[in-house]
């Protein structure tokens, strides 16, 4: 029986490169490898969408040596308006809003936690109208760990009543309130814009 086309959905982040293998219009295979790695397997066509620009260098050398067919998607391949400066967004951000279109249409606020956190708005035209970006957990949590010195070797510990009895858990309980306090106020400002 003959195999399937496979098509590698490569989204290249700060710190981790996110792949998915499509075939026959599924995904059979998702994982991640670290940003600056390259993934040196068969691939009949990869679609690539990035943040950093020294990795997708790396990456689209590889293809061309390897004559593996591909499409780089950028933020002026996005098929909506978008009020935002097209040489400042990471076209993740726009892949996250035809991901959300494809399955939930407009109008949309979108939320994605990687490196960093963002909250996308889009109106019901699909104009993307703009977000917001704040430091990822990751970030947040090496942040506090580098500038306070009590904190220096402490672990993230889950805390469940988000009451911390120790550094530990006090840190995941205070940053696991940032992301969500600062995701929920953005959509309850956004929705009132959105009217919807």
């Amino acid at each position: 029986m003959k195999r399937e086309r496979q098509i590698f959905l490569i989204d290249i982040g700060n710190t981790s490169t996110h792949i998915g293998v499509l075939e026959d219009g599924r995904i059979i295979k998702d994982f991640r490898i670290k940003t600056r790695k390259i993934l040196k397997r068969k691939i009949d066509f990869a679609v690539l969408c990035s943040v950093s620009p020294k990795t997708t260098k790396k990456w689209i050398e590889y293809f061309k040596k390897r004559k593996i067919d591909f499409i780089e998607f950028k933020p002026e391949n996005y098929p909506f308006k978008v009020n935002y400066s097209l040489k400042q967004i990471g076209s993740d951000r726009l892949a996250n809003c035809l991901g959300v279109y494809g399955y939930y249409r407009f109008p949309a606020i979108i939320v994605d936690s990687g490196t960093a956190t963002t909250v996308e708005l889009v109106d019901r035209n699909g104009t993307y109208l703009g977000g917001a970006i704040f430091p990822g957990i990751e970030i947040s949590k090496e942040i506090i760990i580098q500038k306070a010195e009590k904190i220096k070797n402490v672990e993230f510990k889950e805390c469940k009543s988000f009451i911390g009895k120790n550094t530990e858990e006090a840190l995941f309980s205070g940053i696991i309130a940032e992301t969500v306090g600062g995701v929920e106020f953005l959509i309850k400002r956004y929705k009132k814009i959105l009217k919807n």
